[in-house]
């Protein structure tokens, strides 16, 4: 129940209990006064005559009496419920496992209390006075804008250091809830103060956990390299960049004699050429390029912003020779490549890779070791 509404009924009860009362004894005191009822010996007179203005008063300290004792009575059984509910609440919220702070919005957002599970997850929220210590300074823009946000709820995660000193990340819930309070008149004003009840929750791990999730659905389990599905949403958005003078180059890159390592050597050491080749080829392009595996022994290199055809043939030259003499690979396998330069927005990333697969096999077919390309 509200505290306003509380002592409105106190109020009213109290008005109606007086009323209820007086008029009880104001019967009695003229039934008296009258020689009637059965408190008339009771009635004070001289000669006869009955004092009822002393009997008036008599009733008015009566009924005042009787109010006051009622009011005390029913402020002392309040007060003993509004004990009995502050320590449940406060047991609530202190053995509560979601970590909760309550902030004076009032004063710059002061940290008022925490519970348990908010002093484990954040250590130095006991010492700091105003919330936002609590966050890096990188943070703390975004963390004003979220506690002055006018929405009753609202959100966000934030960098932190957990507990060992390690970062961290968390995501805070804000809820602005009222309460009622007397002003400085001692007249009691309904929802007159406003705090700011924020619940933090341990996003590390459940981020990280994407993360790697992500790194999965995204990358070649053996050899770290992006996989076909990275590679198809890559190609799709850069052959909308290309241009002439601006052009996009897939190279199609088949291990020549990757299969005689299987028979001989076994498909451990297939698997360890297949990632001295992922890392020959990561390290002879540049940085914006991609390398990707798309299956088996079959690898492609995609190139944007490349100035011209032949340009594109000296990566993919590059690429040959690199692999030719990689100390780790040379005399077990070369090379074979398809190469497709092209300056057409409108071409799709699975037509882009057959033509380079039909390219590469051209080259294969003709003993291997070298680069086809497009013409210019």
């Amino acid at each position: 129940m509200p505290l306003w509404s509380f002592y409105t009924g106190v109020w009213f009860g109290l008005l109606a209990k007086s009323l209820f009362l007086f008029v009880l004894d104001f019967i009695a005191v003229s039934l008296t006064a009258m020689g009637l009822g059965p408190f008339q010996q009771l009635a004070f007179s001289v000669e006869g005559t009955p004092l009822r203005s002393l009997q008036l008063v008599v009733i008015v300290l009566a009924v005042t009496v009787q109010s006051v004792s009622l009011l005390v009575y029913a402020a002392l059984r309040h007060g003993r419920t509004l004990a009995g509910q502050q320590a449940l609440l406060d047991a609530v919220i202190e053995g509560s496992p979601v970590a909760t702070a309550v902030l004076d919005t009032h004063d710059g957002h002061r940290v008022l209390r925490t519970n348990a599970a908010f002093r484990e997850l954040l250590p130095d929220a006991p010492d700091v006075a105003d919330f936002s210590t609590l966050f890096p300074l990188s943070e703390r823009d975004g963390l004003a804008r979220l506690l002055s946000a006018d929405s009753e709820r609202a959100s966000g995660e934030f960098a932190v250091t957990d507990a060992h000193g390690e970062p961290g990340l968390v995501q805070l819930r804000v809820a602005t809830v009222t309460a009622d309070a007397f002003d400085k008149y001692g007249t009691l004003r309904p929802a007159a103060v406003a705090y700011r009840v924020v619940q933090a929750e341990d996003m590390t791990d459940v981020r990280r956990r994407e993360l790697r999730l992500q790194h999965a659905a995204d990358t070649d389990s053996l050899t770290g390299l992006a996989n076909r599905r990275t590679l198809l949403k890559t190609l799709q958005s850069e052959i909308r960049r290309a241009a002439p003078g601006r052009l996009l180059t897939v190279a199609f890159v088949d291990l020549d004699g990757f299969k005689g390592v299987n028979d001989r050597r076994g498909h451990h050491a297939g698997d360890q050429v297949l990632c001295d080749v992922a890392r020959c080829l990561s390290d002879s392009v540049r940085p914006e390029d991609l390398v990707a595996r798309v299956g088996g022994d079959e690898f492609v290199v995609v190139s944007s912003e490349v100035p011209d055809h032949a340009t594109a043939l000296a990566l993919a030259e590059r690429l040959l020779e690199r692999i030719v003499h990689n100390p780790a690979t040379s005399g077990l396998v070369a090379a074979s490549i398809g190469l497709v330069v092209q300056d057409n927005p409108n071409v799709s990333a699975d037509a882009l890779l057959q033509r380079a697969d039909a390219l590469m096999y051209d080259a294969k077919s003709r003993g291997g070791g070298k680069v086809f390309a497009t013409p210019e």
